[in-house]
């Protein structure tokens, strides 16, 4: 690099001396294109062009350049000014043709070779007419025919004469290097190799040194590609390719730290390829478990990258496995608004209408989200993932069978496939998975298992597919399974967070808090940022009695993610249980917000109206929750509280009448438990003597199995009340005072 930097300088002072040599220009920019500066390079031969227009060395060289920077339009155009003004040029018209044969432009590559066929008079110009044979067959998808041309290119190139040893190297060279670039697309990666290692021993450049490092990859030739990119470092520190390639290595051997490093190197260079370089990067931290890291590694590289597409998707992929859904819904703003004027890929336009799909359906507003997911359907019928989104979604809002539909309609689709690149094979998963789980919605159990087990027949769904089948098991009640299921995850991943998730179900739903607790924690340790995590370990601390932990558990889940309104619910119910009853009225309101299509915060609003006294507007407010998705959990018990404010109704009317016999006490003691002021104790001590009085009115008689019963009824209430407000020593009072007159009732009966 020093002698180099130094010709460039020795070139500069020639140019000084004779300003109007124009040789002296090009050697100058031949030097600065080895220092890979190309723009230099440019603003040198335009200074030369400047002097001489038509000169056939300047032009083309600066064809040569702009080919090297793939501005294949104006190579083109500079290849056809040397052939404007030297028609008989065949190395030019030969280069031509190889272009127009590389962007696809088929006929006028033909028309070249035609007219340049007379031309050819040597075996240099043979060799290079072979070779644009087989760009030809390469751009028309022939690759077997393509390899038979360079072949025979290389052969020429081998066996004939040339100007020079250099001259016949060269062409030795290309032939090597364009044939085995086309056993990368046959998947010849043995003749690759042996092409780039006949490239080496030619020439041991640092591209062809990485060339050998590529195939060995491709080989898993890991210790072969190590020590070809530390020999194509050797010769040139500075290329970033080849430290982004060193770092795939070590990725694959499982060195991620040393990769992590190699990768960094590249970034370095800033190099227009460090996309690459960050995908390393974020996956070995993947592979690390240091997820702190991951989010932040992508914020950096499309900070960097800002243009990369291939870093945007994952980027806002990354935000949407982590439910990031308030930064995501900025991102999407942003990126539509940055690719507003510029043409971008349909798969690009689709993945961004399946992302806001998602914030749709994550607010409960499933409507937008089935016109979204529709849009980026339309917009690329093979976004997969965005089918088995919307599939998913219809089985999780209550429509299973219409996402089975669309699940089905992907699996087939994919099963229909020859071969699957990595994404569709994710997306074949994923859709099995969702399919299976619309199954098992259905009832379908063993159609559920087959797809879980089909799911786990692929490299990468082995967990995801035991995850799945636990929560089947889960779902159905078969805990002890569930448990197995998920206790044989763990062995083979202890950082599986929705086992840990499972786990603590099983635990939570055998009343075993404390195990459950430390699943969540675990849960919590892998994943910090899903809500989910925080929510179920709210539920364990207040299964353990520890209620201003649990409060503090559900406060970070709405932190994360607003729309979990079962937190919301929670600490509403913490609330009212501490008598708090505007805070408690605040959170029942913030989870209608959250999810105004579930019945639950509708139901904890009629909970605070019916422990204020607001009667009716606990009526009208359960009326709201019984037509809203009502989970089964709460169905009855929500029937239960109907049928209690429906008695409410009834008993008001004795609130300000004076009792004459025993259902009148009965109805008036009722109707002051129900019907009060908030905090207003003394109704307990008039409830408590309209108690008395019906006891009293028994004594003598022999009451009536209804007069038992509404006796029993009053005094339940009565002690919900007392136990509410732990005036205990009342409550005991109450509860001796019945258990009294059922004993006088059993021994009476037991005379008769």
């Amino acid at each position: 690099m020093g002698d180099l930097s130094g010709a460039v300088e020795d070139f500069t002072k020639s140019i000084v001396l004779d300003p109007k040599f124009t040789d002296t220009y090009v050697n100058k920019a031949n030097a600065l294109l080895r220092l890979e500066q190309n723009q230099p390079a440019l603003q040198v031969l335009a200074r030369a062009l400047e002097i001489d227009p038509k000169n056939r060395r300047v032009l083309r060289l600066r064809m040569h350049i702009f080919a090297r920077m793939s501005e294949c339009d104006r190579s083109l155009a500079d290849s056809a000014r040397v052939l404007e003004l030297y028609p008989e040029d065949a190395d030019t018209r030969l280069e031509r043709a190889s272009l127009l044969a590389e962007v696809n432009r088929v006929e006028e590559a033909k028309q070249e070779l035609d007219r340049v066929r007379p031309l050819v008079s040597n075996d240099n110009d043979r060799s290079r007419y072979q070779m644009t044979l087989g760009f030809i067959a390469e751009a028309e998808k022939d690759y077997p025919k393509a390899i038979e041309y360079l072949s025979s290119a290389l052969k020429i190139a081998q066996d004939g004469e040339f100007e020079s040893k250099k001259t016949q190297e060269s062409a030795i060279l290309v032939s090597l290097e364009k044939r085995s670039r086309l056993y990368l697309n046959t998947l010849d990666f043995g003749k690759g190799l042996a092409d780039a290692e006949a490239m080496v021993a030619i020439r041991p450049s640092a591209f062809n040194w990485s060339v050998v490092a590529q195939f060995a990859c491709f080989l898993g030739k890991n210790d072969r590609a190590i020590e070809a990119y530390t020999e194509a470092l050797r010769i040139k520190p500075d290329n970033a390719l080849s430290h982004t390639g060193l770092a795939l290595v070590y990725k694959e051997r499982g060195e991620y730290e040393k990769a992590i490093e190699s990768a960094k190197h590249a970034l370095r260079l800033k190099s227009s390829d460090g996309a690459s370089a960050w995908l390393v990067i974020i996956d070995c931290y993947g592979r690390l478990g240091r997820s702190d890291e991951i989010l932040k590694s992508w914020e950096r590289a499309v900070e960097e990258f800002p243009d990369s597409i291939l870093l945007i998707q994952g980027y806002l992929r990354q935000l949407s496995l982590r439910k990031l859904h308030a930064k995501l819904g900025q991102e999407l703003k942003y990126y539509r608004k940055h690719f507003a004027e510029r043409e971008v890929p349909n798969e690009f336009q689709s993945l961004l209408e399946m992302y806001q799909a998602e914030l749709h359906e994550q607010r409960g507003e499933t409507d937008q989200a089935a016109k979204c997911y529709e849009k980026a359907l339309e917009i690329n019928p093979n976004n997969y993932p965005a089918a088995v989104g919307y599939g998913s979604m219809k089985t999780n809002y209550g429509d299973p069978a219409g996402g089975l539909a669309i699940l089905d309609k992907v699996v087939k689709a994919l099963e229909g496939l020859e071969s699957y690149d990595a994404d569709q094979r994710h997306a074949f998963g994923n859709a099995l998975l969702n399919r299976g789980s619309s199954f098992s919605a259905l009832g379908r159990v063993e159609e559920a298992l087959a797809d879980f087990a089909r799911a786990e027949a692929l490299e990468g769904f082995e967990l995801f597919a035991a995850e799945q089948r636990a929560t089947l098991l889960l779902g159905r009640g078969r805990i002890d399974e569930a448990m197995a299921e998920t206790r044989q995850v763990l062995k083979t991943n202890p950082s599986s967070a929705v086992a840990s998730n499972i786990l603590g179900i099983c635990h939570y739903q055998r009343q075993e808090y404390a195990d459950a607790l430390k699943c969540f924690e675990q849960y919590i340790k892998v994943q910090p940022w899903d809500a989910n995590g925080y929510m179920n370990k709210g539920n364990a601390l207040r299964g353990l009695d520890r209620i201003d932990e649990a409060l503090v558990a559900y406060y970070q889940t709405i932190n994360i993610n607003f729309r979990v309104q079962g937190a919301h619910t929670y600490i509403g119910h913490i609330y009212l249980q501490r008598q708090e009853y505007e805070k408690a009225k605040e959170k029942y309101e913030d989870a209608i917000k959250a999810r105004p299509d579930l019945a639950e915060p509708y139901f904890g609003l009629a909970l605070y109206y019916i422990r204020t006294g607001k009667v009716e507007e606990a009526i009208k407010t359960l009326e709201v929750a019984s037509k809203k998705t009502v989970a089964p959990f709460l169905a009855r018990t929500m029937q239960q509280q109907w049928n209690i404010m429906q008695l409410a109704l009834r008993v008001r009317p004795m609130l300000d009448k004076t009792p004459s016999d025993f259902m009148e006490h009965y109805k008036k003691g009722m109707a002051l438990l129900f019907w009060f002021e908030v905090n207003d104790l003394t109704r307990f001590a008039k409830a408590e003597n309209e108690l008395n009085a019906c006891i009293k009115l028994m004594e003598g008689k022999e009451p009536s199995e209804q007069e038992v019963r509404v006796i029993g009824t009053l005094a339940d209430h009565l002690r919900s009340g007392l136990t509410e407000f732990k005036l205990y020593e009342r409550l005991l009072r109450v509860s001796l005072k019945v258990l009294e007159f059922k004993i006088h009732e059993k021994r009476r009966a037991a005379l008769a």
